[in-house]
């Protein structure tokens, strides 16, 4: 699912459908509930072959016609997005959960909250794993709660499921954790990348089905902004690997399943 920015207008949905679709008989599908909903509906369109569903809050869908009733998909659509739009209160969570909130909106760690409850190493895996889901997100911590429910329950029973985070080992902050990448900076130090001569960059993929690329965050001097509106290649970076986090050598690549990963050396 495409997430769009929100609050979404009709104009906007259509312009998205109309991206997705090749068909000019693209057309409105009215749907009186889904449309007069203002926190969780939106708005349908159609062509020959798809449906497409734009909600307020930003969220997108596609389905094909003719496997499933249209009127079915949309009922569901809402099903959906009111569960995930649904209001929560703190006492509606876990203590997990309510330590990872209040470390997010305090600006800290849930290790500096010194929280009681979080009382064994799982706990505050558990929690910190929150944590970081919630820094993540580009919306407030109970809203991004409701609209995930694998951050809604308990820690995994001892023995089952694994580590969840690990300790940044540059500056102990929690870190997302791979048994491939042990290492794994956290997110504040992956933004922190710095060439041999203390230049910015960022690593990225070159496509949907991965490579790895560096780039300079800013252009230098003298130089006009890249394509993208960053700094342009720094091929360096992208034939080495090399880079620095706060005067430590690490080392910035692809990550096996996507993504950019940057490990401390």
């Amino acid at each position: 699912m495409v997430h769009l920015s929100d609050p979404l207008t009709r104009e906007r949905a259509l312009a998205w459908a109309r991206g997705q679709s090749d068909d000019p008989e693209l057309r409105p599908y009215p749907h009186e509930e889904l449309e007069s909903d203002e926190v969780s509906g939106g708005w349908a369109f159609a062509d020959g072959r798809r449906l497409y569903v734009a909600g307020r809050d930003g969220s997108t869908g596609v389905s094909l016609l003719g496997h499933r009733d249209p009127e079915d998909t949309i009922a569901a659509w809402l099903v959906t997005r009111r569960h995930a739009n649904r209001t929560l209160a703190p006492d509606d969570l876990g203590p997990w959960q309510q330590a990872a909130v209040r470390a997010v909106e305090r600006g800290v760690t849930v290790a500096a909250l010194d929280d009681p409850r979080i009382a064994t190493a799982d706990d505050r895996d558990h929690a910190d794993w929150i944590w970081l889901s919630l820094r993540r997100s580009r919306v407030a911590p109970l809203r991004a709660l409701a609209a995930n429910d694998r951050l809604m329950g308990p820690p995994q029973p001892p023995g089952r499921g694994g580590r969840l985070t690990h300790a940044c080992p540059l500056c102990g902050r929690p870190a997302p954790h791979q048994e491939r990448y042990p290492r794994a900076v956290c997110d504040d130090c992956h933004e922190a990348t710095l060439d041999a001569k203390g230049r910015r960059v960022r690593g990225r993929n070159v496509s949907m089905s991965g490579g790895f690329e560096a780039r300079f965050c800013e252009p230098l001097p003298g130089s006009a902004p890249g394509p993208e509106g960053d700094g342009g290649p720094c091929p360096e970076v992208t034939r080495s690997g090399s880079v620095w986090v706060h005067g430590h050598a690490c080392r910035m690549g692809e990550a096996r399943f996507g993504g950019i990963v940057v490990e401390a050396l």
